[in-house]
């Protein structure tokens, strides 16, 4: 479930998420949903919080949203600012060779953000997001009204691509999962080019940026708003590096659900039981792609294929189809599924029925076609 801020918030956060953003619906006005995956249902794979606040990774990152040997998710080489004060929420911003630059420390701050020095970013420091927390940056110049393109200066030491969401002026948020790849650690920065809409003629522009609790955000250093003639080079949703997996069971034998998508055939994830009907293996890629096949590698244990299966699809990574897209059963060594071509976000396979309940349901590596 993707509830983006949670109503245990507290009344000024609230104040201040009004006053940002209107809206926090996702991706088009998706609301809320009650719970994850619609009809096929199967749990998320949520973040959790440890005792810093920190959001830990359960799609095989570290054990805390931005933290690593010298940094901790509470300290790092350079010392941590702590829950610093939100800054002038007037500020202008400066403008350099791509733009006008904005701070991230320079926004208000709702939820659990922290503040931590870092040598490489711009400004001496960067932000962190921990779930169903963010920031709003106040007086963003967009010139003309309509879709301005963002780049987004920020850290991941993650093994995996992170996730934001986007509200601009009070509109519904934008969602951008998956598009913020690894960058070696989290004092090293680079940048992702977003285009956005929404945007207000002038300088009364307020763009905010949070996380829920079902994703990890990148920790962030400054947002620079490019000119409106500056190219963008599209997501390539079709880069498994950017994918993100989640199972029934995350942990146990095996590298988790990582180890299916992370283009080695060495690593694999296991359900770490029998087969009883029951488990599921999702992939989001993070924006719409088409696929015409997947194949189930499972040449390391070739047995542990799914005895049978069905395969759904989502055009939004939230709500799945009610009705597979495709069904079948498992063969030794690797499941070939082919299908007419679908227009998807993220799949759902759930094994189905016992008929192979002698076995594990183990995956090597999830292979498909895949176009933009």
């Amino acid at each position: 479930m993707r509830n983006v801020l949670h109503a245990v918030l507290s009344l000024t956060s609230v104040a201040i998420i009004a006053a940002g953003c209107d809206a926090r619906a996702i991706r088009g006005g998706t609301a809320a949903l009650a719970t994850d995956g619609g009809p096929v249902g199967g749990p998320s794979d949520a973040s959790r919080s440890d005792a810093t606040g920190a959001v830990a990774s359960m799609e095989g990152g570290p054990a805390d949203s931005g933290g690593d040997a010298d940094d901790g998710g509470a300290t790092d080489a350079h010392g941590v600012a702590g829950d610093a004060p939100p800054g002038d929420a007037t500020d202008a911003g400066t403008s350099d060779s791509q733009g006008v630059s904005y701070q991230a420390v320079s926004g208000v701050q709702f939820g659990g953000v922290m503040t931590i020095a870092c040598g490489s970013c711009s400004n001496g420091e960067r932000v962190r997001l921990s779930a169903d927390s963010g920031f709003t940056i106040d007086n963003v110049d967009a010139g003309t009204s309509g879709t301005h393109v963002l780049t987004i200066f920020y850290t991941n030491g993650d093994s995996i691509a992170r996730s934001i969401y986007v509200g601009v002026s009070g509109n519904e948020s934008q969602g951008f999962l998956g598009v913020f790849p690894p960058t070696g650690d989290w004092n090293t920065v680079s940048s992702v080019s977003l285009t956005m809409s929404g945007f207000r003629a002038g300088a009364n522009n307020t763009v905010e940026f949070f996380i829920d609790s079902e994703h990890s955000a990148p920790d962030l250093d400054r947002i620079v708003m490019m000119s409106s003639s500056t190219p963008v080079s599209p997501v390539d949703h079709c880069n498994r590096l950017t994918w993100q997996a989640t199972a029934s069971i995350t942990a146990g034998d095996g590298s988790g659900p990582i180890g299916a998508i992370d283009g080695n055939l060495n690593t694999r994830w296991a359900n770490n039981r029998y087969q009883d009907g029951t488990d599921w293996f999702q992939v989001d890629f993070g924006g719409l792609v088409k696929l015409t096949n997947i194949t189930l590698n499972t040449q390391i244990y070739p047995d542990d294929y799914p005895g049978a299966f069905e395969v759904f699809g989502s055009a939004d990574g939230i709500i799945f189809n009610a009705t597979p897209f495709a069904t079948g059963t498992g063969t030794v060594g690797s499941t070939v599924i082919d299908f007419s071509q679908q227009n998807v976000w993220a799949i759902k396979i759930n094994q189905t029925g016992s008929s192979h309940s002698s076995n594990w349901w183990q995956i090597a590596e999830l292979q498909t076609t895949c176009t933009m």
